[in-house]
């Protein structure tokens, strides 16, 4: 009998495992306002970090805040572009089970805005991360890695930016 508990348990466990690998969808971690301003932003805006800007200016020391803070030299996001990257960190083909080991240092940013409200995806392609924060709630979540969109990704950057170095694939 202990055999037979044991077995159904095992397989309830991997049932629930290979549901949440199947369902696990960043869209889960936005808000309704999050996913409107996402959507159907008024303005788009890409920067780069200000601590992507400093460290690139030989600084030995960057504030590790400074890498969520925006450099006031964006550029704007077309529309087409804007809704490629929402398509790209909303779907489950871009995420990785493989966790980085690095401490995260966002070398850009995208603001998405509608209305007063503002949603900041910070990517990381160092470590192969999005980090999002919101003005309605200032505290960084992670929205995943995006370690198969990669490339992608770092296709968008590179026409945006299209001086920079940094997105480049190394």
């Amino acid at each position: 009998m202990k055999k037979i508990w044991k077995g159904l348990v095992v397989a309830l466990a991997v049932v629930v495992i290979a549901l949440y690998l199947e369902h696990r969808d960043s869209s889960l971690l936005l808000s309704e306002e999050n996913k409107t301003i996402l959507t159907a932003p008024e303005s788009v805006k890409a920067a780069h970090t200000v601590g992507f800007v400093e460290h690139m200016a030989e600084s030995d020391n960057p504030r590790m805040e400074a890498f969520y803070e925006k450099d006031t030299n964006s550029v704007p996001v077309p529309p087409e572009v804007a809704d490629n990257i929402v398509k790209i960190i909303t779907s489950k083909d871009r995420q990785s089970d493989v966790r980085p080991a690095c401490i995260y240092t966002p070398g850009f940013v995208m603001t998405f805005s509608r209305k007063d409200k503002n949603v900041d995806l910070f990517f990381c392609f160092e470590c192969g991360v999005i980090i999002m924060r919101s003005s309605s709630d200032a505290t960084a979540k992670e929205l995943g890695l995006i370690s198969n969109a990669d490339t992608e990704l770092r296709a968008i950057f590179q026409k945006l930016f299209p001086k920079d170095a940094a997105t480049a694939k190394p």
